[in-house]
């Protein structure tokens, strides 16, 4: 599949013209031989050069689509065979310490299937070079294309939640992972002697299966113990106190949670996802805030030192900065506002704190409307003797259910509103004929 990415097509080969001089029979003439050169003609020397000015998740994939087709890597790699020397030299221009896949283009990420995952993390070595690990866009691979880092002792931080940095988790695919064969790859790393892994973010597949109560695996349920287990033995300290993260929140928290039917279930609570240190919940700033918290928008851990995390006013729900000009803004005052509604008439996105909403409470009705509205359009609007609020047809509906009990207010109401609507298509009608009027005028 690399090759389809990445091999430009047998057409794109460049005519070179070679002038020759050729012997004919004691006369000497000029001719043109044409050539075709491919890219693999050039020397190795060259072809690292051009790799050094891609991103390096391009770089291995430029080195994969040079050797060999991305389903052959699996076999390949098992033979333990040198690579060859065209895919050492463009290898050899990039270090692999960090590999995000967020670096590549998103319609190419989205095509990567498992083979190819494996052909790049084997090119690279990546089980004995890659510390830092991100498969931002990669919603097409489901675990096995990871064999290349099973029992690594350099991987730190593996990022496996398939979105982008600062998008909306939510609106993202969440293709199932392969727990059968990625899991155990995972325990492999955990349980390699003297590993290096500090912090894990699960796929978001995972952590929306495992936060129902009904759903249980036990393969990832051992895994996430084995890991909490290894965080907990290292007894690590929170950057700001030096207290142990874990005893100062002993009876609330895990390092990453596993209880059935918690939202926060697969998230690794005290490390920050950008730098990787460790805060406990117990410190505060000067604002008697915690140092890290959760972005609801993205779904990962950030400190305050890298990430500054907005909380809302109305409803106290917390995004990171980065996300906020994604989540949106109220119209009105222009700070991030979550719980902001749109209005069905005006269509101004507004906060509670600028205005008020009303909102029909009619089964199945999402009719709205700003304060600013609802006196113009009288639609959705509380009934001062009932008490219930509802939209005109909503209310109209309620009547008709039970016409004897209904009240006498929501009845003049809908008497008034049923004459507003025919005189507004008696309008429209008029409107329509002057349209045809002047149609014939012109």
């Amino acid at each position: 599949m690399i090759s389809h990415l990445i091999t430009p097509p047998r057409n794109a080969y460049r005519n070179v013209n070679i002038m020759a001089n050729t012997v004919d029979v004691g006369s000497k003439r000029r001719r043109n031989v044409q050539c075709r050169i491919h890219m693999t003609d050039l020397p190795d020397e060259a072809l690292g050069l051009v790799a050094s000015f891609l991103p390096r998740p391009s770089v291995a994939l430029f080195a994969v689509a040079l050797t060999a087709p991305s389903s052959s890597w699996p076999k390949y790699y098992k033979t333990q065979r040198q690579l060859p020397a065209t895919c050492r030299s463009i290898v050899s221009s990039s270090s692999w310490e960090t590999l995000n896949f967020e670096e590549i283009e998103g319609k190419v990420a989205k095509k990567l299937a498992d083979d190819d995952v494996f052909a790049v993390l084997a090119c690279i070595h990546a089980g004995s070079t890659v510390k830092k690990l991100n498969f931002s866009g990669c919603h097409n691979v489901v675990g096995s294309g990871f064999e290349p880092l099973r029992g690594s002792i350099v991987l730190e931080q593996l990022d496996l939640m398939s979105i982008g940095q600062h998008e909306d988790a939510s609106e993202k695919s969440r293709l199932p992972f392969d727990e059968e064969c990625f899991v155990p790859i995972l325990t492999s790393i955990v349980e390699a002697e003297d590993n290096s892994l500090k912090q894990l973010e699960l796929p978001l597949s995972m952590r929306i299966e495992e936060s129902n109560y009904l759903y249980s695996n036990p393969i990832l349920d051992s895994f996430l113990e084995r890991y909490n287990q290894l965080l907990e033995s290292r007894r690590l300290e929170c950057s700001k106190c030096n207290n142990l993260c874990l005893d100062a929140n002993r009876q609330e928290h895990q390092w990453i949670v596993t209880e059935k039917g918690n939202q926060m279930w697969g998230c690794q609570m005290f490390t920050c996802n950008k730098c990787m240190r460790n805060f406990c919940n117990s410190c505060r700033d000067i604002f008697g805030e915690t140092h890290i918290d959760h972005c609801a928008n993205c779904q990962k851990h950030y400190c305050t030192d890298c990430v500054f995390i907005n909380g809302c006013e109305s409803c106290s729900w917390y995004v990171c900065e980065e996300c906020a000009p994604n989540a949106g803004s109220c119209e009105g005052c222009g700070l991030f506002k979550c719980c902001r509604e749109t209005c069905n008439f005006c269509e101004k996105a507004l906060c509670s704190s600028c205005v008020e909403y009303h909102r029909c409470d009619g089964e199945g009705c999402s009719k709205i409307h700003c304060g600013d509205c609802v006196e113009d359009i009288q639609d959705v609007r509380v009934c001062d003797s009932c008490g219930k609020k509802l939209c005109s047809d909503c209310r109209f509906l309620d009547c008709v259910n039970d016409w004897k009990g209904a009240c006498a207010d929501c009845l003049s109401s809908i008497g008034t509103m049923a004459g507003l609507k025919d005189d507004n298509e008696k309008l429209r009608k008029e409107i329509e004929d002057l349209k045809e009027e002047l149609h014939v005028l012109w």
